[in-house]
């Protein structure tokens, strides 16, 4: 499924509902909870302030939708490309918390670290990795979405829903892979809501 019509689904169903809604549903027009696509000059711009390439799939799905209100019934505001940043920067505090916990830095292997899907325990992730991520969305829920480029698959960043109801991390091999999941998910819980 290419970018627009993902995007596209996963506006109607959210918008569709009554609960679990993080943005003021007055703001939207068609059922749209996205925004105009970024121009390459504003994600080169973004890649040469923060002196990296931005993973394929996320460079991707910026030219459909600079930013996106919401990508499931957990998780939202994903970021226009000018406001994503480093962790350090954009979550400060996050960090200093998190240092202070016995244990967050404990090695893990990378048999235990290198499972993902059903498999993966949320509260097992290495916090440098953690330290060194990219914010691309807000909090929603309890949960934001980070980029991790100390884990690359081809192309791609290890991308992260992060959030308190894990708790931890929930990793994903590419941004697409961590969007896709999250539609999936809402369409099988509100299936079996009843």
């Amino acid at each position: 499924m290419d970018w627009p019509e993902l995007l596209e689904k996963i506006s109607c169903i959210i918008h569709a509902q009554n609960g679990h809604v993080f943005y003021d549903k007055g703001l939207i027009k068609n059922d749209w909870l996205g925004n105009s696509p970024a121009l390459e000059n504003e994600i080169l711009k973004k890649e040469a302030e923060l002196k990296i390439r931005l993973p394929e799939s996320y460079r991707s799905f910026l030219k459909s939708s600079n930013g996106f209100r919401q990508i499931s019934l957990f998780v939202g505001d994903l970021f226009p490309v000018q406001n994503i940043g480093w962790i350090t920067e954009k979550e400060p505090q996050l960090i200093e918390i998190l240092e202070d916990i016995p244990g967050i830095d404990d090695d893990i292997s990378d048999k235990e670290y290198f499972v993902y899907g059903d498999k993966q325990d949320s509260g097992r992730y290495r916090f440098e990795y953690l330290k060194e991520s990219l914010v691309v969305s807000g909090w929603t829920n309890g949960a934001f979405v980070l980029l991790n480029p100390k884990v690359q698959f081809g192309d791609e960043w290890e991308a992260w829903v992060y959030a308190n109801w894990y708790p931890g991390a929930r990793r994903y091999k590419s941004f697409k892979k961590l969007v896709l999941d999250e539609y999936n998910s809402t369409v099988e819980l509100l299936k079996n809501k009843d």
